[in-house]
């Protein structure tokens, strides 16, 4: 099948986006990436056993299509707060994105640590092996087949700590620039402080309604406009019931 005009121009674009992290392959298919140039530093890529395919087209999805809206923020980025940062790849991204920002990634799952660590660790990329919600506790994991889907549930007999947002704003120096939101519905807990918003200029995040039976798309945009928020973007995954929502505080 002969390559139209179009398909070559959107083939070499994307040969070209992936050279400049130095990652190489003989044809768009075959795209594997293992390790990834971010400044001056080669990070060789920690993924779990049986994982690699599924965390390949997750880099992608961060990386070339910016599913996260990096490439939109206008500005600099002083500090970067990635809550549930799973392998960080959201964390490289913004390293890439913003080479002088403190960064501070969020991962209570105790299976992904050594894979955070590995892939972060160059970077200057402060990890902290904890749940964020709006208070102080323990939480034990729960997992549904892939390691994206791990999901938190508060224990009184937990293992894992979970922070209060509050304090991880301290620690990064009370307010943040652009905060990353992703862990599987915990997210709403932390809509119920709405002081805390006040400290976050941008938010970037993957909403799950199924997490909050009632909570339909029109109500969530009220919920985030309450705190101070104006969305720039918002896709929806309707039967699915999960989206990703950009937004700039008012």
């Amino acid at each position: 099948m002969t390559m139209n005009t179009t398909q070559f121009i959107d083939a070499l674009r994307f040969r070209l986006f992936w050279l400049k992290y130095g990652v190489a392959f003989a044809r768009t298919a075959q795209l594997k990436v293992r390790k990834v140039r971010i400044g001056n530093k080669t990070v060789r890529l920690s993924l779990p056993g049986g994982e690699e395919k599924v965390m390949n087209y997750e880099f992608q999805n961060i990386f070339y299509d910016d599913c996260y809206g990096l490439r939109k923020v206008e500005g600099e980025a002083k500090s970067v707060l990635d809550v549930g940062g799973n392998l960080g790849f959201f964390s490289l991204a913004a390293r890439d994105r913003f080479p002088g920002a403190r960064i501070h990634s969020y991962e209570p799952n105790p299976l992904l640590q050594p894979h955070l660590l590995n892939n972060t660790r160059t970077l200057d990329i402060k990890v902290h092996p904890e749940a964020v919600g709006g208070r102080e506790g323990w939480i034990d994991m729960t997992t549904n087949g892939s390691s994206l889907l791990g999901r938190t549930v508060a224990s009184e007999t937990g293992k894992i700590k979970m922070t209060a947002i509050a304090t991880a704003l301290e620690r990064i120096g009370g307010s943040v620039d652009l905060m990353k939101l992703d862990c599987e519905g915990a997210e709403w807990e932390l809509f119920e402080h709405g002081d805390i918003w006040k400290k976050i200029r941008r938010l970037t995040m993957e909403y799950h309604l199924w997490a909050r039976p009632g909570l339909d798309v029109p109500e969530m945009v009220s919920l985030i406009r309450g705190v101070g928020f104006r969305i720039t973007h918002l896709s929806e995954a309707r039967e699915l019931k999960w989206g990703v929502l950009h937004a700039v505080r008012n």
